[in-house]
């Protein structure tokens, strides 16, 4: 807390001043037991909370007049009791404090919001090269004291998979190293799916991703967002009884992360938009993991019938031995020939398409148990 929510001295004093006159009968019968016990902790210049100042900014408002009643009245001593004249400017620059802090708030809360979530290898899966897993977590106590409600990111979910990204450290100046290829919402939070680009930095990224995972390393995720609707609560204690009168269920919440929090949090019930999720190097939330690795880096065949395929390597390879009889003639001529390099690639795809070639001609088991069985009649 801020050093303006601590009693001035004057304040302390007129607290002692009312709390003596309180002892001596002149309170009247209108006091409550809560003033006195937090007029005890002004007048010992304890740091008073948030709750107290709202409500002694409110007190003053609807009873400064009681500075003006005779100074043996209960009025009188009502006004000591919350701390005297000074008590007055006090609890208003203290509560204007507070305002402007939650306009701060509210101004960040406009902003582009990161979160962090954790990303782990469970299982691979042979298909088009990316990363499966949670990209947020609902009912998680994050270290930003936020707690996502269930569903809160739902409506945001149709334009992220549209036009959102798959970026590199937030790096939204830098070529997306992916795209989204699925964003669902699973009741536990949102399950994505992205897909790595082939760009030269995508593809440096998905190795450093499958070599730790392989490792069984972590890898995080963290996703760029607007928030839409939040409620501000005292304390853990305060979410969870905000969720239940939100009629919100609470075993969709971690409740004992959530209950250890002794600070100002936020419940967010409406993601405005999220823009991005990236691949970082610290995760925050461990509980928010990938299920899955798909290996072969988003390859554009994918999908192909071989058929299809073998048609572009036809048409790759003519391709190439044009190229190389032209760049053959025009050395000969030179009197020089292809390179080193040149010619042993060119040897190399040789030897893959003779071994393919001979393992596609050799017979099947039919064939060579009916060959068997010829031998023997």
């Amino acid at each position: 807390m801020p050093e303006i929510f601590y009693p001035p001295k004057a304040v302390q004093n007129a607290c002692k001043r009312g709390l003596y006159m309180f002892e001596q009968g002149m309170g009247g019968d209108g006091l409550e037991p809560a003033t006195i016990k937090e007029a005890r902790s002004m007048a010992a210049g304890e740091q008073q909370t948030e709750n107290k100042i709202r409500k002694g900014y409110r007190w003053w408002v609807r009873n400064a007049r009681f500075l003006d009643e005779p100074e043996d009245s209960p009025a009188y001593v009502a006004a000591l009791l919350w701390g005297g004249r000074t008590a007055k400017a006090w609890f208003t620059s203290a509560y204007n404090y507070i305002i402007d802090q939650e306009q701060n708030r509210q101004m960040n809360m406009t902003k582009i919001q990161h979160r962090q979530f954790d990303l782990r290898m469970d299982d691979a899966v042979e298909s088009k090269g990316g990363l499966k897993g949670t990209a947020l977590a609902y009912g998680k106590m994050d270290s930003y004291m936020t707690v996502f409600a269930p569903g809160s990111a739902t409506a945001a979910l149709p334009d992220f998979v549209a036009n959102g990204s798959f970026l590199a450290a937030h790096d939204a100046d830098d070529l997306a190293i992916g795209y989204i290829r699925s964003a669902v919402d699973t009741g536990a939070g949102v399950e994505v799916e992205v897909d790595y680009h082939t760009t030269g930095d995508a593809q440096d990224a998905r190795t450093v991703a499958m070599e730790r995972l392989a490792a069984g390393k972590r890898v995080g995720l963290s996703i760029g967002f607007n928030i839409g609707d939040y409620v501000e609560l005292q304390n853990g204690d305060a979410l969870l009884e905000m969720a239940a009168t939100m009629n919100m269920d609470l075993n969709a919440f971690d409740v004992e992360s959530i209950r250890k929090c002794q600070r100002e949090c936020y419940l967010i019930t409406r993601i405005a938009k999220i823009f991005e999720v990236s691949q970082v190097n610290f995760p925050a939330v461990p509980e928010s993991e990938a299920t899955a690795v798909r290996h072969d880096l988003g390859s554009a065949h994918a999908g192909m019938t071989l058929a299809d395929q073998l048609d572009l390597v036809h048409d790759a390879i003519e391709s190439a031995t044009k190229r190389a009889t032209e760049v053959f003639e025009l050395r000969s001529e030179q009197n020089k020939t292809l390179g080193k390099t040149s010619i042993e690639k060119l040897e190399q795809l040789r030897g893959k398409l003779d071994s393919l070639i001979q393992a596609a001609s050799a017979p099947t088991a039919l064939e060579r148990q009916a060959e068997k069985f010829a031998k023997l009649r």
